[in-house]
């Protein structure tokens, strides 16, 4: 389905003075223009960040949105990467700014806390062939701790993730292949654009390459990311559950479209 409506819904609700610190309060909404921030699309990307950009200018809601799992780090990979738009750069590192130069928040600190932090991994999926297939895989994905959300795009038979940092891509290959079935490989792209693969596992493949990794291109932060396709999100239980009026509307909307 295209995304890009649903994106400048949200982007046009938080322009709204009046409705920002309410959006902040709903965490399906952010969870979605989080989500957004890894679209292949640049317009996407770009509508997303420029509603995270609105909500940013109530400073009330730093805080949560600061503590939102992934924005961070999807907003320093967007400003990092030489292959993002220059308007998309410019929206991040202001809405980058806007949270961390505020004031902390230390009513919310806890203990562990750079495990809130997420990165995204890419999978190519031997196997993934059709919508049977998908949903073996969402239940395997499911069930491994620390899978915050998931895509898929069967056309390029790829699932990216979102995962909490301390997740190893071995266990999530590991658990694909329980299924007999199918099996992943990650995908990293170069500076120059050049996607490689990763294979784990006890007798991976042989991929040709004559040269090593970079070193900016470290498993922590992969600078491939890609959303087409349905999206699964696992939220925490602790999570509220607020929403009103027309911003229940669009959690209903969000839910039935994208698994939230």
């Amino acid at each position: 389905m295209d995304v890009l409506p649903v994106v400048q819904h949200l982007r046009d609700l938080a322009a709204n003075p009046h409705n920002r610190h309410v959006i902040a309060k709903d965490q399906s909404s952010i969870q979605s223009l989080v989500l957004f921030l890894d679209h292949d699309d640049s317009k996407v990307v770009i509508t997303a960040l420029e509603g995270l950009n609105y909500l940013a200018k109530h400073t009330s809601n730093h805080s949560a949105m600061k503590n939102e799992l992934g924005m961070i780090i999807s907003l320093q990979t967007i400003i990092q990467n030489c292959h993002s738009d220059p308007k998309a750069v410019e929206l991040a590192r202001s809405v980058h700014n806007k949270l961390t130069l505020s004031r902390p928040d230390t009513s919310r600190h806890v203990m562990g806390s750079s495990s809130r932090k997420a990165r995204v991994v890419v999978l190519q999926i031997k196997g993934l062939v059709d919508e049977s297939c998908r949903r073996i895989l969402e239940e395997i994905l499911v069930g491994i701790p620390g899978v915050i959300s998931f895509t898929f795009n069967l056309a390029r038979k790829r699932c990216t993730l979102r995962v909490k940092s301390d997740v190893k891509v071995a266990k999530l290959c590991e658990g694909i292949a329980t299924t007999k079935i199918m099996s992943a490989e990650q995908v990293l792209k170069k500076q120059t654009g050049e996607e490689v693969t990763l294979s784990f596992g006890t007798h991976p493949p042989v991929h040709q390459t004559t040269e090593q990794l970079p070193d900016y291109l470290p498993e922590e932060e992969p600078t491939v990311a890609e959303t087409s396709g349905k999206a699964l999100a696992r939220g925490d239980e602790d999570r509220s559950k607020k929403g009103n009026g027309w911003l229940t509307s669009v959690g209903s909307f969000l839910a039935k479209s994208f698994y939230w």
